[in-house]
């Protein structure tokens, strides 16, 4: 028999907050507080999920860029424009939709995160902790590096920051057992702003570490030129981590434009990445002023996203919270409503998922972006068609 439930239909790899830390809506269990939004007060909320996500029947979403946020959704699920509710599919360049943006609850989330326990990885035989170093080398491989055999390819768009990324690398790989002039060794070329790790072990473990952290399509292809997933293990460490892993990317990936802003690109294709780092900023009140969308000259879309830039320490988090804040100077710490222009939508494959809604009048928080409940009418495998809004 059909069954009517009252949920959010997403993709299985929509983000949410949680208390546990930035899940994926497949990784979510039943225990899970998930952070959303009581309609009626405009009060942000955790609520116990009722039961796991099921996955549903379809696989065609929408992956939208604006202005301050990206997110990937079926092409059934209801978000909010400036006009009101709509279904991801009516959204077109140019529309301005709903962000969430709560800069005290932003606050809260850093502070519950900071009692999450340190978190490991394991690649091959070794145990790897996710330490400050591990997750800065991290940060540094998150956008347009390059990975081929027995050596990995920094390539920096400022040379500001090498000698700390360089000796940031070292400690990294000193934790993990690794002895420079042995295993490995690092060299800075200045004329190329490039730093190179020459990995001088028999098997190659460090571009392959790299490899496995970041879970490529392709997990035997090391000159793949962008990870595709962030790690679990990541998403559940203390605020720390989420810190240093933010670093590593701006330390490596920013410069400072013509237009006197603080810019980093990334990969459209790569959405899991880059949607993760908008997530991170926003966890450290950091709001992207602007975002441009173009195809680069070897034919991948990329994403310019565009920060105000501090007055002094430009790379630093602290720094650059503060210099955002102007963009929010005119609104109410505890009520802001912030709407992103709509920059390009493409159509994407995914897997759909339900999560059953816990409360009524409540919308989930995916991706940066509050979701309107549904009716969704279930059978054996999957969703019908005909789902409806909730009234």
């Amino acid at each position: 028999m059909p069954q009517e439930v009252v949920g959010y239909v997403l993709c299985d790899d929509s983000y949410v907050w949680t208390k546990r830390g930035i899940l994926k809506v497949q990784e979510l269990e039943n225990t899970d507080f998930v952070l959303g939004l009581d309609v009626e007060k405009r009060q942000p909320t955790f609520h116990k999920l009722t039961s796991r996500p099921q996955k549903i029947n379809g696989d065609h979403s929408i992956r939208i860029i604006s202005d301050a946020n990206i997110m990937v959704i079926p092409e059934q699920t209801k978000l909010y424009t400036i006009s009101g509710k709509t279904a991801s599919s009516s959204v077109v360049e140019g529309d301005q939709l709903d962000v969430f943006c709560r800069p005290k609850i932003f606050n809260m989330l850093g502070e519950l995160y900071n009692a999450n326990e340190k978190q490991h990885l394991s690649i091959n035989s070794r145990k790897i902790d996710i330490t400050e170093n591990f997750s800065y080398l991290m940060g540094t491989q998150a956008i347009v590096q390059k990975w081929v055999m027995h050596k990995i390819v920094m390539l920096l768009e400022s040379d500001v920051n090498w000698r700390k990324i360089c000796k940031v690398l070292k400690e990294a790989f000193r934790e993990i057992g690794l002895r420079y002039d042995y295993d490995y060794k690092i060299v800075y070329r200045a004329d190329r702003k490039k730093i190179i790790v020459l990995d001088e072990s028999s098997d190659e473990f460090i571009p392959r570490m790299i490899c496995q952290v970041f879970e490529p399509i392709s997990k035997g292809d090391l000159a793949r030129a962008l990870p595709q997933r962030i790690p679990l293990g990541l998403r559940l460490s203390p605020t720390n981590i989420y810190r240093q892993f933010m670093e590593g990317i701006l330390d490596s990936r920013a410069k400072v434009s013509r237009g006197g802003l603080l810019k980093f690109y990334t990969f459209a294709r790569d959405d899991e990445v880059y949607r993760f780092i908008l997530m991170v900023l926003s966890l450290f009140n950091i709001q992207p002023q602007y975002s441009f969308f173009n195809k680069s000259e070897w034919g991948l879309a990329i994403v310019n996203i565009y920060l105000a830039l501090p007055k002094e320490h430009i790379f630093d988090l602290k720094s650059l919270a503060l210099a955002s804040q102007d963009l929010l100077r005119h609104r109410e710490e505890d009520e802001v409503t912030l709407y992103s222009i709509v920059k390009n939508v493409a159509r994407v494959r995914r897997s759909h998922y339900v999560v059953f809604s816990p409360k009524e009048h409540w919308d989930i928080i995916a991706d940066l972006a509050p979701i309107h409940s549904q009716k969704v009418t279930l059978v054996r495998k999957g969703i019908k068609d005909n789902s409806e809004t909730q009234s």
